[in-house]
């Protein structure tokens, strides 16, 4: 199969995201010493954007190969980052979640060609990475942030519009597997930062959004140093966090012990004699 090289910066996006809520009858911000009583779960739109803390701050993507459209090229696992706007559904239930919620959205591509690879800007630049891609029409799919009972997590509902690219490249099964396996740790990994942010006792409000902003950001730039190392050095700087720091170490290890089995499946499953042409 074959599918469009995903642009950098995107262009705008849409997710229909689970979180909890504080109930409107809450006192508003600042919030009262009595922990609120959360609705579990309530249905907010995510509104995709702020490509600029994804420049900044969690982006990775390249611009080493430009010269056919003027744009960049995404990689696989760019992260759009934090400001994205959450409007809750029905509105009645706008609440100071509303100012916590985006201060730790994600919305994250999933879907790579191990066929293509190219090396990672950002704010921590790194080596040769598969690129992200989109269907044929200029969509894709992506993971955003989720959470119930205060229980954070990823999922694939949030969807992508891209720039139009005139680049193709090869998708095959091993992709998707890959794929796949990054999305599942990446939500095992937020479920158990979001332990970690219960076990120090985060409020649900504004401040333990705060808080779990700052959880979120530490595993984010602690994934991207990590990845400038060794494989051996990789290893032992995230067994060695899982030994010392509970839970958050136990999630840094999480997330890089799925990112390395998603690359062993994806470049494991590349033709042995690629044709000629690729996805350049």
């Amino acid at each position: 199969m074959s599918g469009r090289i995903g642009k950098f910066p995107p262009i705008q996006g849409i997710a229909y995201d689970i979180h909890s809520v504080l109930p409107p009858s809450q006192p508003p911000v600042p919030p009262s010493p009595v922990n609120p009583v959360l609705i579990p779960s309530a249905p907010w739109i995510h509104q995709i954007g702020v490509p600029l803390s994804g420049f900044f701050y969690t982006g990775k993507f390249t611009s080493a190969k430009v010269a056919t459209e003027g744009l960049g090229d995404m990689i696989w696992q760019h992260d759009w980052g934090p400001l994205q706007p959450h409007f809750p559904l029905p509105p009645v239930l706008a609440t100071p979640g509303m100012i916590a919620l985006p201060l730790a959205s994600q919305a994250k591509f999933f879907l790579p060609a191990f066929s293509t690879k190219e090396p990672v800007e950002g704010v921590v630049a790194g080596d040769k990475a598969p690129v992200a891609i989109c269907l044929p029409i200029f969509m894709m799919q992506v993971q955003t942030c989720q959470d119930i009972a205060g229980w954070g997590f990823v999922a694939p509902m949030g969807i992508s519009f891209e720039a139009v690219s005139a680049r193709w490249v090869g998708f095959t099964l091993g992709d998707l597997l890959a794929g796949l396996i990054g999305m599942a740790g990446d939500a095992l990994s937020n479920l158990a930062l979001s332990g970690f942010g219960n076990l120090c006792g985060l409020p649900s409000t504004l401040v333990g959004g705060i808080g779990g902003a700052a959880i979120n950001g530490a595993s984010t730039l602690f994934g991207m140093w990590s990845g400038t190392l060794s494989p051996m050095g990789q290893a032992g700087v995230n067994v060695g966090a899982a030994a010392v720091i509970p839970v958050f170490g136990a999630a840094l290890l999480v997330s890089w012990g799925a990112g390395q089995a998603a690359n062993a499946v994806g470049d494991a499953w590349q033709p042995k004699n690629p044709p000629a042409g690729g996805g350049s």
